[in-house]
């Protein structure tokens, strides 16, 4: 589907990617395995305690002149390199940040396939192997990076072996010609390769290869969710967990027409003449492939643009079978691929929408006070409505969009661009994935638990209220809340971090913990739930409702599921398109 909007929400993922203060303590720790020899440093946790960190870690060859738009190259360090000092990051992947916001990480460069290994320091003894878990950071697929995510109290209180990888994001990750020439899905082909790495060498690190958890926070979880249908991933790993974000099904978050801006790039590079409307021949694409590898690289980072580009995953090539509705409906190639053999943690935040009002408000300062003043009443309100329903539905009438705006001003939780928004992205699509994900399986079958984290932090002393989409890695990772003001500014007080976060914060780590280490997320709260978290079905809906007083519920969003799945339909095909207007700002 059309990114624009969604992007720009993912682009500001990096405040789930907050910075980490952790000491580092000079000591050498040496791994040998099948890639290389590894030497790695002591790192100090939040919580005090050390655990091993091996930095910076090449798992492909540098994706860069004639591997540029192609998938990853396996890389194995041999003579004087083999002996790889892993004591600092190395560069994250070329960035796009598509929104002017106050932080500035630099650029990134096109070598940039680097993975970090952070393990416990009994990890590699004698004894039982640790379980595995591979993060995929957010972004959108335009930005991120691993290096923010330092998980010391995970990997020191949960003895667990935690990965992080970066992949290409962007252009460089994403472009598709929808040919051979360049297929796209090169980010996502990246992390098969990260996980392909870590099940071939972390047993070397001390960790289980046949026990791997992969997850990933909002575009990071989207991808996951992909990963989890493509063949590619049969053994490469045993549980997922999806953070504020999953594909769908029958409206997948995808690319709706990456030919377009493929051939909308090929033309700003001078590698399309401006005249060709679609290129149709193999040696016209060949030709423009090639003339696109021989772009700088930093051309296709920006800082910050006017429109955001329509990139990400595409339904196309060697790892989509089929469209997602289709490989949900094919039980014979489920079970060939594993998928029901997989335990699945899938994760929302309660306030996943409101980001969106942030980032309105975001553009909206940026602008000339001429040109606010100019913008008409509740034009943002209908531009993000008419967008997404656009890239869910294609293009709708005006009619259809004031239905949609209607219902919201009239039924929302938070507010209604935050709810519609919400629903449109994370809610309708999660829902979608889990409810086909369980179509038909017994209970004793089904290994989908759904969770939603409903909570309201002191330290949100803005207008905004509730977890805010991305929050939850603050109590996953070792980050510094208040550093979220220097990605965008929500008015955090981190001085109001106080036990009630400190406490909700040990409980989500056990959740997590415990899930990665047995697949079994409710260990920690038999006390709190004596009846137990029942999987999630499409019938019942189970979900955990997650936050001082964890409670199970049912059907999360019923009456948005009916909207997006039966009312707007019905609304499109009684209110043809005519003539859409879209108000651009």
């Amino acid at each position: 589907m059309k990114m624009h909007i969604i992007c720009y929400l993912m682009a500001l993922l990096l405040p789930s990617s907050l910075l980490a203060v952790v000491a580092l303590v000079h000591a050498s720790h040496i791994v040998r395995s099948h890639s290389g020899t590894f030497h790695g440093l002591t790192k100090e946790a939040a919580n005090g305690l050390t655990y091993k960190a091996f930095l910076g870690i090449p798992y492909a060859q540098p994706p860069v002149g004639e591997l540029r738009f192609r998938p990853p190259v396996p890389l194995v360090l041999e003579g004087k390199e083999g002996d790889y000092y892993a004591t600092e990051f190395k560069p994250f992947c070329i960035q796009i940040n598509p929104v002017k916001t106050t932080h500035d990480f630099g650029l990134g460069e096109e070598d940039c396939l680097y993975l970090n290994v952070y393990s416990p320091n009994s990890a590699g003894e004698q004894g039982s192997l640790k379980k595995v878990f591979v993060f995929v950071h957010g972004g959108g697929n335009m930005n991120g990076m691993s290096d923010l995510y330092l998980p010391g109290r995970l990997v020191t209180e949960k003895d667990v072996i935690v990965v992080t990888i970066n992949y290409r994001l962007g252009y460089l990750g994403f472009l598709s010609s929808l040919s051979p020439e360049c297929e796209g899905n090169f980010g996502l082909l990246d992390q098969l390769l990260a996980i392909s790495w870590v099940k071939e060498n972390i047993v070397n690190f001390g960790g289980d290869s046949y026990d791997i958890t992969i997850g990933g926070e909002s575009a990071g979880g989207i991808d996951v969710s992909f990963l989890n249908l493509v063949p590619h991933s049969r053994d490469l790993f045993t549980r997922s967990i999806s953070f504020s974000g999953m594909s769908g099904v029958a409206q997948p978050l995808v690319v709706r027409d990456p030919k377009a801006t493929f051939v909308q790039i090929a033309k700003q590079f001078e590698c399309l003449n401006a005249a060709v409307s679609d290129p149709k021949s193999q040696q016209e694409m060949e030709e423009i492939v090639e003339c696109l590898r021989g772009v700088p690289a930093e051309k296709f980072g920006f800082e910050a643009i006017v429109s955001v580009p329509d990139i990400g995953p595409v339904a196309y090539g060697d790892l989509f079978p089929g469209p997602l509705v289709n490989l949900f409906n094919d039980k014979n190639y489920l079970d060939s691929i594993n998928f029901y053999e997989r335990a699945y943690f899938i994760s929302l935040c309660y306030n996943e929408g409101d980001i969106f009002n942030v980032v309105n408000e975001n553009i909206l300062a940026n602008l000339p006070e001429e040109q606010r003043k100019a913008i008409p009443p509740n034009a943002m309100q209908f531009n993000t409505f008419s967008r997404f329903l656009s890239d869910k539905f294609g293009p709708v009438s005006n009619q259809v969009v004031a239905k949609v705006i209607e219902y919201y001003n009239w039924n929302y939780e938070v507010n209604p661009l935050a709810d519609f928004s919400a629903d449109a992205i994370f809610h309708i699509p999660t829902l979608q994935w889990a409810a086909a994900a369980t179509k038909g399986l017994a209970t004793e079958n089904n290994k989908i638990r759904l969770f939603r984290f409903v909570h309201w932090p002191k330290m949100l002393t803005g207008p905004y209220k509730g977890l805010i989409h991305g929050m939850d890695l603050l109590y996953l990772f070792d980050l510094d809340p208040e550093f979220i003001n220097k990605i965008i500014n929500l008015h955090v007080n981190g001085s109001l971090w106080d036990d009630t976060e400190e406490y909700l914060k040990n409980k989500y780590l056990s959740i997590i913990g415990d899930f990665i280490n047995t697949g079994n997320p409710a260990l920690s709260l038999e006390e709190d739930l004596p009846g137990g978290w029942p999987p999630f079905d499409e019938q019942e809906g189970h979900y955990l409702q997650f936050g001082l007083t964890p409670q199970i519920k049912t059907q999360l969003k019923a009456d948005g599921v009916q909207l997006w799945s039966q009312q707007i339909p019905e609304w499109i095909r009684e209110y043809p398109l005519e003539q859409p207007v879209h108000l651009e700002l």
